[in-house]
C-alpha cells in the first residue's frame, strides 16, 4: 500500500481535524451507509451524512468535556479506493 490521489486528501482532513481547521464529516457523502454492527445499546444503521451526525457523533461527542479530535496520526494506508486510518490517538 503506497502513497496516491486517495490518501492524501484523507491525511490532510485528519491534519485539519487535529488542528481544527474542518470537521472530520467534510469528508462523508451526504448519502452514506453507515452500520454499527452488534448487540449493544449502540447498534445503529444510518443512511444519511445527517442521521450519522445526530445519532451517533453528537451523543458520542457529549460524553468528552473538550470536543473529541485525535492528537497524533500513527498511520495512514491506502489500497487503491480504501484508505483506513487505524492509528489515531
Amino acid at each position: 500500500m503506497g502513497q496516491g490521489k486517495n490518501r492524501t486528501p484523507i491525511a490532510n482532513a485528519f491534519r485539519g481535524w487535529i488542528n481544527s481547521t474542518i470537521y472530520i464529516t467534510d469528508l462523508l457523502a451526504d448519502e452514506i451507509r453507515w452500520e454499527i454492527v452488534g448487540n449493544s445499546a449502540a447498534f445503529k444503521h444510518c443512511e444519511t451524512k445527517q442521521q450519522f451526525v445526530d445519532e451517533v457523533l453528537h451523543p458520542f461527542g457529549a460524553r468528552f468535556r473538550v470536543p473529541f479530535r485525535p492528537t497524533i496520526i500513527r498511520s495512514i494506508y491506502e489500497d487503491g479506493a480504501i484508505v483506513v486510518v487505524p492509528g489515531c490517538s
